[in-house]
């Protein structure tokens, strides 16, 4: 007679050593699978990076060129500025000398009165004597 025991452990032992086998294979396939996805990652990622790097170093010739532009810019807007103040100081002393001729002109013209004036008092003196 067969011992249920004995089928029992022998079958149990077939079965385990049976799933063993077969998980050391899946083990071998998902790895072979997981190294050829990873390969494929690495280089899509160096790839990425190569693409990056020269995307940084087109930035950063860009900003270089702007950095010239932008010092041009406040070169220029320096030397504009230079040229309004000195123009602003050009019409200060314009309007400087415009009120001293204002101020001359208005002596001037008080003179011409005074002069008029001593005139008429003068003529009416002499119409005053003459009659």
């Amino acid at each position: 007679m067969i011992n249920k025991k004995a089928i029992k452990e022998v079958f149990n032992k077939n079965i385990v050593e049976e799933n063993k086998n077969n998980c050391k294979e899946v083990d071998k396939n998902c790895t072979s699978e997981l190294q050829s996805n990873l390969q494929v990652k690495t280089s899509d990622l160096q790839v990425l990076l190569e693409t990056l790097s020269k995307q940084l170093e087109e930035k950063d010739k860009q900003i270089k060129n702007l950095h010239a532009e932008l010092n041009l810019q406040n070169k220029h807007a320096k030397q504009q500025s230079d040229r309004l103040v000195g123009l602003i100081e050009q019409v200060n002393e314009l309007q400087r000398n415009n009120q001293v001729l204002l101020a001359q002109k208005d002596i001037k013209n008080k003179e011409i009165e005074e002069q008029k004036e001593n005139k008429g008092m003068f003529k009416w003196f002499f119409k005053k004597n003459n009659n």
